[in-house]
C-alpha cells in the first residue's frame, strides 16, 4: 500500500505499470532491499491521485521460500527472521533460558510416588455394559455388523433428540456413532457386512427406524421411530445400565421409549381483558385500587354476578340477570330488542360483556435450558403462525415461507439462522409486502412444512392451534 511510503529527497523518479521496483528502508536507515514486485500503477497517475492505494504487487520478499532455496546469505546483520532492522540497530541476540533449579533427588522420589495417571477425556461408554458387543467379536463381518448397529442405536437414544434433527448421515457416523462405542473396541465400516455407510442408513429406513431425505444431494436423517422395537428394547437396555451405574447422562428418548418428543420450550398463552371506564361499575372493589387492572374470564364472570346479586338483578338461581340502565345502555343498541327490566341468561350476557372490553394477550415463555419465564403483553388477540409450501418449477423446486413469528416473540433471524443450519438450505428474511405490515417473512429453499412445524412445537413450545399449515405442493 501506497500510503506507508516514504518519499526520499530526491524524489521517486518516474515509471510505467508492469516496471520492477525493489523495496527497503530509507537510505538513511538501510539501504538494502528486502523485497522486489512490479508496479500496478505508474508515477504519472501517482502524481494526480497522490500516495494512496496499492502501488506494487509483490514478487520476492526476504525470507520468502525463493530465499531458502538459495544459499540464504544474509546482506547485513540487520536482516533477522522476525524483521529488517535499521542499520546498527539490530537487536541484541536473546538471552540463554535460565538454568532450573536443582531439585534433591529425595524430593523428585517423593514427587514421582505420589503421581498417579488419570483419563483426561472424555468417558467412554462403561465396559460393563452388558448390551455392549465384545471387541473380540468385530473380527467377523457379521461382529461388526453388530457393533455398528448397537452403536448407532446408543448414538440414537443418547446423542439425537427430535429437535436436532435433521442431521446429516455423515455427522451422525463421525459425531455420533463413532464417540460412543465401547472402550478398547474399534469399528471400521469397510469390515462390516454393511462395506458402506449409506447402505446402513438404508437398511434400518427400511426397518422403519430412520427416515432418509436428500437435501441438495446430501442424505439427511429427518425423523427417528421412537416407537421401534429395536429403539425400545435400546433404551430399556441403555436405562437399566445407567441405573445400575447409579445414574449417568440422560439420552434423547430414554424417558419412554413410545412417548411423543417433549418440547424443549413453553409458551403458556392467556386471554385477558380491561374495563372501559363505563363499565368500571360492574367490577366493583376488583378495580379499586388499580384501574387499569387486566383481568381474565373467569374474574369477569365472578364479577358480573356479584353486581347483579348486589344490585338486586339476579333470578333463578342466578341464571338469568335483569338488565339495569348500566348494563343495558353499555351492553345493548338502541335497535336491538333488550332493555332495562329484561331478563337476559347470565352466560349470554358474559359474552356480551366480554366483548365489550378491551382484550389483551399474554404470553409466559419459558425458554430452551430453563430459567424464569419471560412475559410478553399483546393487545388483542394472538395471530396464528402461518406455514406455507409451494411448487416453484414443476416439482422440482420447492419455496417454504414462514409468517407471524413475531407474535411469540421469536426473531425472524433466529428462525431463518435454525431453519437453514438443520436443513442445510438457503434462507432469506424479508418485510412483509404492504404499507400497513410491520412484520417479516421467512422463505427456504425446499419443501420443509412439516419439520418446520415440528420445530416450531419442541424447540419453541408453540402450541398446534397457533400454527397453520397450507400445502400447494403437486
Amino acid at each position: 500500500m501506497l500510503q506507508g511510503v516514504i518519499t526520499p529527497q530526491a524524489g521517486l523518479g518516474s515509471w510505467e505499470c508492469e516496471d520492477k521496483r525493489a523495496v527497503a528502508l530509507p537510505e538513511d536507515s538501510n539501504p538494502f532491499p528486502f523485497a522486489v514486485g512490479s508496479m500496478v500503477v505508474s508515477s504519472a497517475s501517482l502524481r494526480e491521485t497522490g500516495l494512496k492505494g496499492r502501488g506494487l504487487k509483490l514478487l520476492h520478499h526476504y525470507p520468502d521460500t525463493l530465499w531458502a532455496m538459495g544459499d540464504k546469505m544474509l546482506p547485513d546483520a540487520s536482516f533477522t527472521p522476525e524483521r529488517v532492522f535499521p542499520l546498527g540497530a539490530a537487536p541484541p541476540p536473546s538471552a540463554p533460558p535460565p538454568e532450573p533449579a536443582a531439585v534433591p533427588a529425595a524430593a523428585l522420589t517423593e514427587s514421582l510416588r505420589s503421581l498417579a495417571v488419570v483419563d483426561a477425556g472424555p468417558a467412554p461408554i462403561a465396559a460393563s455394559d452388558p448390551s455392549a458387543p465384545s471387541s473380540d467379536s468385530t473380527a467377523t463381518p457379521e461382529g461388526m455388523d453388530a457393533m455398528l448397529d448397537w452403536c448407532l442405536l446408543r448414538g440414537l437414544v443418547d446423542k439425537v433428540p427430535d429437535s436436532e434433527l435433521p442431521i446429516k448421515c455423515e455427522e451422525l457416523y463421525s459425531k455420533v456413532i463413532l464417540p460412543v462405542r465401547p472402550p478398547g473396541s474399534t469399528v471400521d465400516i469397510k469390515k462390516s457386512g454393511y462395506k458402506k455407510i449409506a447402505k446402513m442408513y438404508a437398511t434400518w429406513e427400511k426397518k422403519g427406524l430412520l427416515t432418509l431425505k436428500a437435501v441438495h444431494k446430501i442424505d439427511n436423517v429427518t425423523a427417528v421411530n421412537r416407537s421401534h422395537p429395536a429403539y425400545a428394547a435400546a433404551a430399556a437396555a441403555f436405562a437399566a445400565v445407567s441405573g445400575d451405574m447409579g445414574g449417568g447422562e440422560s439420552g434423547a428418548g430414554s424417558s419412554g421409549s413410545s412417548a411423543p418428543p417433549q418440547a424443549q420450550a413453553h409458551i403458556q398463552v392467556d386471554v385477558l381483558y380491561r374495563s372501559p371506564s363505563s363499565l368500571r361499575p360492574v367490577f366493583g372493589d376488583l378495580l379499586k385500587d388499580n384501574k387499569e387492572r387486566l383481568l381474565s374470564e373467569g374474574d369477569c364472570a365472578a364479577a358480573l354476578a356479584a353486581y347483579a346479586q348486589s344490585c338486586g338483578l339476579s333470578k333463578d338461581k342466578a341464571t338469568l340477570i335483569v338488565l339495569d340502565e348500566l348494563l343495558a345502555g353499555s351492553l345493548y343498541g338502541k335497535k336491538e330488542t333488550e332493555s332495562v327490566g329484561t331478563p337476559v341468561e347470565a352466560s349470554r350476557l358474559l359474552a356480551r360483556l366480554l366483548v365489550k372490553l378491551n382484550l389483551f394477550t399474554r404470553l409466559r415463555i419459558t425458554r430452551v435450558g430453563g430459567g424464569a419465564p419471560e412475559e410478553v403483553l399483546q393487545k388483542g388477540s394472538i395471530k396464528n403462525i402461518k406455514i406455507s409450501a409451494e411448487d416453484r418449477h414443476a416439482g422440482r423446486k420447492h419455496l417454504t415461507r414462514v409468517v407471524g413469528v413475531e407474535a411469540f416473540a421469536i426473531d425472524p433471524d433466529e428462525i431463518s439462522s435454525r431453519i437453514q443450519k438443520q436443513h442445510n438450505t438457503s434462507c432469506s428474511v424479508a418485510p412483509l409486502p404492504g404499507k400497513n405490515e410491520t412484520g417479516k417473512e421467512v422463505a427456504a429453499q425446499g419443501n420443509l412444512l412439516e419439520e418446520v412445524a415440528a420445530m416450531l412445537k419442541l424447540v419453541y413450545g408453540i402450541p398446534d392451534e397457533f400454527v397453520e399449515t397450507h400445502s400447494k405442493c403437486h
